[in-house]
């Protein structure tokens, strides 16, 4: 298999992650909507109590825990943030597989966009998982830039 499948498999793979991910994104937003944290809070702490008793630093329970103990300041903005880039992340997607053009060009300002917007939170918080999915974002960007010009390319 040579270099330009694979890199357009790559691509079409990072585009089904994206679409999974706004999901995600979206579903975690109505959730956040919806409840606030007095009952997500002991919901995820009876979820996640028996892991926690077996396994007190597991990875995904603590993380879940921390995300439903929000301000409702923060939790509005990660409502608005959620939805927000989730329902962007879903129209990009469907732009992108249809090959609309002015999709590659808005998702890629979009991405940039959110980069430079992670890169100045992760300078402040030193998050790894932040910076591994901004390394991901910067790949998709680099793999949107290339499928653009391809697509481009076939078009003349």
């Amino acid at each position: 298999m040579n270099i330009k499948k694979v890199l357009h498999q790559i691509f079409h793979i990072s585009i089904f992650i994206k679409a999974v991910d706004g999901l995600i994104e979206i579903i975690a937003g109505l959730v956040l909507l919806l409840f606030n944290t007095d009952f997500l809070t002991p919901l995820a702490e009876r979820i996640f109590k028996e892991e926690l008793i077996e396994n007190p630093s597991d990875f995904l329970a603590n993380i879940t825990l921390q995300s439903t103990q929000l301000s409702p300041a923060a939790q509005h903005f990660a409502v608005v943030y959620l939805l927000t880039h989730g329902i962007l992340k879903i129209g990009i997607v469907l732009g992108v597989w249809h090959k609309r053009k002015e999709t590659y060009q808005f998702a890629a300002a979009f991405l940039a966009i959110l980069i430079i917007i992670q890169t100045i939170r992760i300078i402040n918080t030193h998050s790894i998982i932040l910076s591994f999915l901004t390394a991901i974002d910067f790949l998709i960007l680099c793999l949107l830039y290339r499928e653009y010009k391809l697509h481009k390319h076939k078009k003349k």
